[in-house]
């Protein structure tokens, strides 16, 4: 926007977009502006201006790690269940992520029978550690040797999967003739 204005010295008054009036008078040449409205690429903030705006992208960017941080360390279980191999990120921190939520608890493993009619039973429960109603997998048991090498394992079907708030799930499987030399047994989950 400019416009001119007649007198005995031609005056022009430009308004610029960044607000900033500057008048110019011709014989005297006469400069008026507000400098802190023209940006200017030589000349640094004021320091008030500065140290504002340096506290206030440090408080951003705190603000963003704390809650990355929480979200991380409170979502763990759905980002293990989506990202597995973070699992072994958080065990080495010292914050192990159980994704099935569950629990064995009272596991009891004996030999019934006789010579060649032996059969193992493995019973015990599965303890919900949900808040809600929790679905969890089929049963995987591993049969170990003396150096903790896997001779056979087979995935024991449950007789439910779904198990309510902090309740939990008794099972009872059996193998029929098990393998000579196993030493031990692992129960997990089967995928």
């Amino acid at each position: 926007m400019s416009r001119e204005i007649v007198g005995p010295h031609p005056v022009r008054a430009v308004q610029a977009t960044n607000f900033a009036k500057v008048t110019v008078m011709a014989p005297a040449i006469a400069l008026q502006a507000r400098l802190s409205a023209i940006p200017h690429a030589d000349r640094a903030p004021s320091v008030g201006q500065s140290s504002w705006r340096s506290r206030a992208i440090l408080w951003t960017v705190v603000m963003a790690v704390a809650i990355g941080g929480f979200g991380i360390f409170s979502q763990r279980v759905q980002l293990v269940r989506m990202v597995p191999v973070l699992a072994s990120i958080y065990r080495a921190v010292g914050l192990p992520v159980n994704i099935y939520q569950a629990d064995f608890e009272s596991i009891r493993a004996t030999r019934e029978g006789e010579a060649r009619e032996t059969r193992l039973v493995v019973e015990g429960q599965i303890r919900n550690l949900a808040r809600g109603d929790n679905v969890v997998p089929d049963i995987q048991i591993a049969l170990l040797d003396a150096t903790g090498k896997i001779i056979f394992s087979w995935i024991a079907p449950l007789p439910e999967n779904r198990i309510a708030p902090k309740g939990s799930l008794n099972f009872r499987t059996s193998l029929e003739a098990p393998p000579p030399g196993y030493h031990s047994l692992v129960l997990k989950f089967a995928r």
